[in-house]
C-alpha cells in the first residue's frame, strides 16, 4: 500500500528514519518551514503534497 508521510523541520528526519520499517511504497515530503500544525501552517504546501501523492 502506498504510504505518504508529511513532515515539519520537527518529524521530518525521524520520517524518513522510521517509516522505511513500516512500508516499502513510501513517499516522505518535507515541509520544513512548518512546525507542529503543518496543515494550519502552510495548508497549500500540505494540500499539493497529497494531491500529488494521490495523482502518482
Amino acid at each position: 500500500m502506498p504510504v505518504l508521510g508529511i513532515g515539519s523541520y520537527i518529524s521530518y528526519q525521524y520520517m524518513k528514519m522510521g517509516l522505511p520499517y513500516v512500508a516499502t511504497d513510501l513517499t516522505v515530503v518535507g515541509i520544513l518551514e512548518s512546525g507542529h500544525y503543518l496543515f494550519e501552517e502552510k495548508p497549500e504546501q500540505v494540500i499539493d503534497a497529497v494531491l500529488s501523492f494521490l495523482a502518482s
